[in-house]
């Protein structure tokens, strides 16, 4: 039978015939046999898995090249900043350091300078005074070596910091001995064995100058050198003005001095100074006046003509001829003349031990006049307990001159 196309029902069997046997076809294995179970029509085949294509392709040397470059600069900008920011610390907590250690040293100096102002040059300090005042000095060093202590140096400085500690703590102990070899001394019958001992307390103090200048700034420069550190100073101490501090003779004419405690020379109603009761000859002399910046030496034989100078000055010199060291000698000068306004001028002589002499430089602010013929007078002391008075004063004629 034939549809209306023409085609028949065997032509269709035909044609699923056919299609049966392909799909049967399709499951026959490799060899030979068939697949079992029924096929899923239209399901895809699994496909293999995927595997990239090597690429073989030569490395580009000049951006690993410029990579590798920027990683080496950036570590170094990381180390230097790191190395930079501790150079910094390290330079900053030496510099602290040294600036209280510094701080400590000037102090210590101005106990030293008040210590030889009360044993070499104020000679009208009593006895009460002069111990109390000792002790507060010796309080005050005290005082500074516990601040000392209390200083943190840098791991490298701690040895050289014991040392700026020993040096305060020999101050403070040989303040302490000036004080008690004094108080013993001043009332005591044998004045050499008593001197030998205020020597030897000054020999303490003159032991610490010492022991701050070789051991603690000397090892302390060196550190700094080591650690290179740069742009600090450690500063200079030195305690003991007087280098004869530990001689026992010249501290017996300390103790001289101190034993009179007399503040100035007594006047007496005729003007003279009134003896002194200590069996010692007492007494000087001027012994010249020199000008300056010229050098010349004024004389009581003539005319002295003065270059006129914006540093002018006299230098007046007096020789002790005592036996007694004397302190705070005075000093006078008068410029006078026709028709010219006085000029006085002060000053004095710190100390001059016997047989020596000092000097003493008084400036002149400006020449009273010029190419008019004045009268220098100069007197130097007196001295307490003096007796003769006659070699203390000289008058001398002088013109000052604009030209030579």
């Amino acid at each position: 039978m034939s549809d209306t196309h023409g085609t028949s029902y065997l032509d269709e069997d035909t044609d699923f015939d056919m299609l049966l046997e392909d799909d049967l076809d399709d499951q026959t294995t490799s060899v030979g046999r068939p697949r079992r179970g029924i096929p899923k029509i239209g399901r895809p085949r699994p496909r293999d898995a995927y595997k990239p294509a090597r690429l073989r392709a030569n490395p580009n040397w000049s951006r690993i090249a410029a990579a590798g470059f920027v990683a080496v600069v950036f570590l170094f900008i990381v180390i230097f900043g790191a190395t930079s920011f501790m150079g910094h610390r390290k330079q900053a907590a030496y510099a602290s350091y040294f600036t209280s250690a510094g701080e400590y040293a000037v102090q210590s100096d101005a106990e030293g300078q008040q210590f030889d102002a009360l044993m070499s040059k104020n000679g009208g300090v009593d006895r009460t005074q002069l111990v109390e005042r000792l002790q507060k000095l010796a309080d005050q060093s005290g005082t500074l070596v516990a601040n000392a202590r209390k200083l943190t140096p840098p791991d490298s400085l701690k040895p050289s910091h014991e040392w700026l500690v020993s040096a305060l703590d020999y101050r403070h102990n040989g303040l302490l001995a000036e004080r008690k070899a004094l108080t013993s001394a001043l009332v005591a019958k044998d004045k050499t064995a008593a001197a030998a001992t205020i020597a030897e307390a000054g020999r303490v103090l003159q032991a610490s100058d010492q022991m701050y200048l070789l051991s603690f700034v000397g090892s302390a420069r060196e550190v700094l050198k080591r650690e290179n550190i740069s742009g600090i100073t450690v500063k200079d101490s030195k305690f003991v003005k007087d280098d004869e501090i530990g001689s026992p003779k010249a501290q017996a004419l300390v103790l001289d001095r101190l034993q009179l405690a007399a503040p100035a020379a007594k006047i007496g109603k005729d003007g003279k100074p009134v003896a002194l009761n200590d069996g010692k000859v007492h007494g000087g002399s001027l012994t010249g006046v020199i000008v300056s910046p010229s050098g010349q030496t004024l004389s009581t034989g003539g005319v002295t003509k003065i270059m006129s100078s914006a540093q002018l000055a006299f230098e007046v010199t007096f020789t002790n001829q005592g036996e007694v060291q004397e302190t705070n000698v005075p000093v006078t000068i008068t410029i006078s003349g026709d028709n010219v306004s006085a000029v006085n001028l002060t000053g004095s002589i710190d100390s001059i031990d016997p047989g020596q002499t000092g000097s003493v430089r008084i400036p002149l602010p400006e020449a009273p006049s010029f190419g008019q013929q004045l009268t220098v007078k100069v007197t130097a002391g007196p001295v307490p307990g003096e007796k003769n008075v006659e070699n203390n004063t000289a008058s001398y004629l002088a013109m000052f001159s604009l030209d030579n």
